[in-house]
């Protein structure tokens, strides 16, 4: 899979790129291992049905990595280094779910090079994710 290259000149507002992927078992289980992070809340499922999420919820960080997925490979693509990103997790995402992971460029600056885009993370209508990236288009 090669990512899409999008030159900072050919960027506007409203330009939008989503995909798709669902949450299972193996996903979950890779990014345990990867980070090292093993928090019962994501792993353990006693211990997460005696909590409010009523099951283990997927992690943060791996909707976040989706995010980055996203600048990376779709928009802007190639050329992307992200500066920052803001996530907030209105609704848990859990094993088994279906995402569409969009974004849609907000601002655009030529002179810093920078490119806002605002995130969205959907469960059917649901949002589970709202977030916004700065990125750097490099030349």
């Amino acid at each position: 899979m090669k990512p899409e290259d999008h030159k900072l000149e050919d960027l506007k507002i409203g330009d939008r790129a989503s995909f798709e992927v669902s949450i299972d078992e193996k996903s979950q289980n890779v990014f345990a291992e990867m980070s090292g992070d093993y928090y019962p809340i994501h792993k353990d499922v006693d211990y997460a049905k005696s909590t409010s999420m009523g099951k283990p919820v997927v992690y943060g960080m791996y909707l976040g990595s989706l995010v980055s997925r996203l600048v990376g490979m779709n928009l802007p693509g190639k050329r992307s280094l992200i500066v920052d990103i803001h996530l907030s997790f209105p609704r848990p995402v859990y094993e088994g779910d279906t995402l569409v992971i969009s974004g849609e460029i907000a601002h655009v600056s030529k002179t810093t090079r920078l490119v806002t885009v605002n995130i969205k993370i959907s469960r059917m209508e649901e949002v589970c994710v709202l977030g916004q990236v700065n990125v750097m288009v490099l030349e």
